[in-house]
C-alpha cells in the first residue's frame, strides 16, 4: 500500500508539480530506512512515555487522515515530549 501511494501521489498533477522524489527507487529506501530505524524509534517513545497508537492505514487516504486528526485532538493536551 506505502508504495502504491508514493507511486501514485499526484498523478493527477501536471508533470511539473509532481515530486521528483515519488518513484519505486526512493520509496523503497523509505521504506528500507523505516524497517531501520521502527525498533529504536518506539523505544525512544517508550523510554519518554509517549502513547503509541497503532493505527490501521490500509483505507483510503482521507479515512486515515480522519483517524490522525482525530487522534491528535486526544492526545494533544496529554502528551508534553521533552526536547534535549
Amino acid at each position: 500500500i506505502l508504495l502504491e501511494r508514493i507511486i501514485g501521489r499526484g498523478a493527477d498533477l501536471p508533470a511539473e508539480e509532481r515530486r521528483e522524489d515519488d518513484n519505486f527507487k526512493t520509496a523503497l529506501e523509505r521504506l528500507r530506512t523505516f524497517h531501520k530505524h521502527h525498533p529504536s524509534t518506539l523505544e525512544w517513545l517508550k523510554d519518554h512515555c509517549v502513547p503509541i497508537i497503532n493505527l490501521d492505514c490500509s483505507g483510503p487516504p482521507e479515512t486515515v487522515w480522519g483517524q490522525l486528526e482525530a487522534i491528535g485532538r486526544l492526545m494533544r493536551p496529554a502528551v508534553k515530549v521533552p526536547f534535549q
